[in-house]
């Protein structure tokens, strides 16, 4: 039977990965409840299409930090790709940029960089990064990222310490002898049940590291992890580019918001002041999920692909596919267009605040509803 979607190859390696490999996959943090809510948040919310409107001519192409890419879908930072597929990083490096969107390489790859930027070396690639203990390893991969042409720093924030991951626990979860971590030094070690190197990460860290890290690269800096209006505008001042509003796939702090849902005081649902470039990596499975980020976030970053290169491009062509078949009923390409364009081409064009919020926009991005009902979505008519 052929895989056309994401819960297709989900099914598929549940049926054929070792269960401790799927548990890791597929777990996140205590009870689960944030992990679920990624998902479920999408059923509170509904489409509201427009109709007979002319659109005949359809793109889905879009900017992020300035490059042009296929379809307003990337693929976020996860880690320890071989073990669910041989070729690991290449892999995804290769179909990312067969799909022509932006690959994320995590800290914790078991490909080495020279090899993934071998594999797609005209793609897009950004390098995900973990504040380590020891800084001369932070700068040391700062300047390798650089001089292999990865075009954006994603600090991960979220993660002083490692969620409690119970069915991890319960496995004894660990890399299995013919695997190791090719990025980070210290962990390349070897042997059947050997500790992650979660430890290996500074508790301490703080908004000082960041600025830190803005005085040590030219690379514009999107931090991983943010939640709330607060630390967005804490973001804003230390002089990041960009934030990817997430919630680690549920796999770090059980019980916090899901990263997309309705209005909510103090909520995500709530324009920020003057807010600036917002993307967003959890929960997005299906390819109705894809299209309602575009209103609410400028671009979709996917989490907890399985490694496989064609399950990259299954999800880069289907994406789009779907991205069309939606606008021809919603009438939504001039709206997603430019609600993309202003949350990336205008970080680095406008100071803060911008000229043009997000919030100055003509329509509204949701309707409010005090009841658990579906929050509809307002498109532009």
């Amino acid at each position: 039977m052929a895989l056309v979607c994401l819960d297709d190859f989900r099914a598929y390696a549940k049926r054929h990965l070792p269960k401790g490999t799927w548990d890791y996959f597929e777990g996140g943090a205590d009870e689960c409840a944030t992990r679920d809510d990624n998902i479920l948040a999408f059923k509170r919310i509904r489409l509201r299409p427009r109709v007979l409107k002319n659109v005949s001519t359809v793109d889905t192409r879009t900017t992020i930090q300035g490059t042009e890419i296929s379809c307003p879908v990337s693929i976020a930072p996860t880690g320890f790709h071989c073990l669910a597929w041989p070729d690991g990083e290449t892999s995804m490096a290769r179909g990312a940029e067969a799909q022509g969107v932006c690959y994320v390489t995590s800290m914790y790859s078991t490909s080495s960089l020279t090899d993934i930027v071998a594999a797609a070396p005209s793609g897009l690639r950004w390098f995900q990064l973990y504040m380590h203990k020891d800084r001369q390893l932070v700068t040391e991969l700062v300047r390798e990222v650089e001089a292999l042409g990865f075009r954006v720093l994603v600090l991960t924030v979220d993660t002083p310490v490692g969620g409690k991951r119970r069915a991890d626990l319960r496995n004894s979860f660990g890399l299995p002898a013919h695997l190791s971590l090719q990025i980070i030094p210290e962990a390349r070690q070897v042997g059947a049940g050997h500790q992650l190197p979660i430890a290996d990460i500074d508790p301490s860290v703080c908004w000082e590291d960041v600025s830190w890290l803005r005085s040590l690269t030219r690379l514009p800096i999107v931090l991983k992890g943010i939640l709330t209006r607060e630390d967005a505008e804490q973001a804003v001042g230390r002089g990041v580019q960009g934030i990817l509003v997430s919630n680690h796939g549920g796999r770090q702090l059980d019980g916090v918001l899901a990263t997309v849902g309705g209005p909510r005081p103090g909520g995500l649902g709530e324009p920020w002041p003057g807010t600036f470039g917002r993307f967003l990596p959890a929960g997005a499975r299906a390819h109705t999920h894809t299209h309602t980020h575009t209103f609410i976030h400028s671009l979709v970053f996917i989490e907890r692909l399985l490694c496989a290169e064609h399950c990259t491009m299954c999800l880069g062509s289907t994406s789009r596919q779907h991205i069309e078949t939606v606008q021809q009923r919603a009438h939504t390409r001039t709206h997603n267009r430019a609600r993309t364009r202003l949350c990336t081409q205008s970080l680095l064009a406008n100071p803060w605040p911008w000229s043009c919020p997000v919030s100055a926009l003509p329509w509204p991005l949701f309707r409010p509803c005090p009841c658990p009902c579906p929050v509809p979505i307002s498109t532009p008519g």
